[in-house]
């Protein structure tokens, strides 16, 4: 639990190591000053205090004008103050609160009440963060969404638009166009199916998770199984392109996993590879075991990418849309930050290693065990 700094700013020493006193016994820590260009030299070499106690009446600068001084700094406008003040400066407290004060204690005072102040307004100050966090959160979720839904529709549109087209002229044409032709379209017309497919799902499940439907349930499974599964699924277009898909991982090899979320991260991750590897090329989906986890990685021949590329590919905020592939095939970027997601869920990770026109590993970590009842 965080330790509230206070600052006290008196000219009188004996009224700070009062105050001091005070302070400490409650558990705060505490910093002093014994005038006001004193405290804003402090201040403008930290960011750490919580609260400033800050004496009205003091010579060269009063605690007025050092309140007027610390607001025009960014970083301290939001710093509570609270004024320290005589019976007969009524007239001061008024200044005081135009000049940026949170509140006033009268001296001499009860130590409790000048603890139950300052609590307050800690308990205010805390309140304001969380409403501007929360506040700051959503709008970085809002502008993820905008631009999310900007990607799909434009992503839609093209597959969308291909399936129109080529649907139009094979129609008009059937009879005009030789066997290879027809073999060609129709080819055509299925990546585009299967790019539109892919997205959808892929938005299901992304908005599923955005609104904590997925429920995380686990239980042991066959890697090899599963993998050989996945494989089945994206067979068409890897057969449409000759690429060859290999399952290095061990037949006996059983994990503790949601068997529905790692589906979907050997899934996309294999979808992409086969998307990004030129025809005639390979990818292949090993496993390595760690001391509690297993490292799983699916390898590619492909076009790679850049370091650039790379340190975007997990972050929804830097970067949603992704390269297209070898065949022109379109992509969000969505199915990469599900399956990071989805990753984190197994209390695992997952990075990328690439070069340009030599491929890309994707290893991500998971763990081999049923989690500890105690965890």
């Amino acid at each position: 639990m965080k330790k509230f700094k206070i600052l006290i700013v008196d000219d009188n020493p004996k009224n700070i190591q009062y105050i001091g006193n005070i302070l400490q016994n409650a558990d705060y820590s505490i910093g002093f000053a014994t005038s006001g260009r004193q405290a804003i030299d402090i201040l403008n070499k930290t960011k750490d205090y919580d609260i400033l106690l800050l004496d009205i009446n003091m010579p060269e600068m009063d605690g007025i004008e050092t309140c007027i001084e610390i607001r025009k700094d960014e970083k301290h406008k939001d710093l509570p103050v609270i004024f320290l003040t005589a019976y007969n400066e009524s007239d001061e407290i008024v200044k005081g609160f135009s000049a940026g004060a949170h509140d006033y204690i009268t001296k001499p005072f009860k130590p409790e009440e000048l603890l139950a102040r300052i609590n307050t307004q800690l308990t205010i100050k805390q309140k304001n963060e969380q409403v501007i966090n929360y506040a700051q959160d959503l709008k970085k979720s809002n502008a993820t969404k905008v631009k999310f839904i900007s990607i799909i529709a434009h992503d839609l549109k093209n597959p969308l638009a291909g399936l129109i087209t080529n649907f139009r002229l094979l129609t008009k044409n059937f009879d005009k166009y030789e066997t290879a032709d027809i073999k060609e379209t129709l080819k055509i017309m299925f990546d585009a199916t299967i790019q539109l497919n892919n997205l959808l799902e892929n938005l299901l499940l992304w908005s599923k998770s955005q609104a904590d439907k997925i429920v995380f349930s686990a239980v042991y499974v066959n890697l090899f199984n599963l993998v050989e599964k996945c494989i089945n699924v994206n067979g068409v277009h890897a057969k449409i392109k000759k690429i060859h898909v290999q399952n290095n991982i061990s037949k006996n090899l059983n994990i503790y996993a949601d068997i529905y979320q790692l589906e979907t991260i050997i899934r996309n991750l294999l979808s992409n590879a086969i998307k990004y590897t030129h025809e005639n090329g390979e990818v292949t989906i090993s496993s390595k075991k760690l001391k509690d986890k297993i490292s799983i990685t699916v390898t590619d021949t492909g076009i790679g990418m850049s370091n650039e590329v790379k340190a975007k590919l997990f972050n929804s905020g830097a970067n949603i849309c992704s390269l297209p592939g070898t065949r022109e095939e379109p992509g969000t970027g969505l199915g990469l930050l599900i399956t990071k997601e989805f990753v984190n869920n197994h209390n695992g990770e997952i990075n990328c290693q690439s070069e340009e026109g030599k491929g890309s590993k994707f290893i991500f970590t998971i763990g081999t065990k049923k989690p500890d009842k105690k965890n």
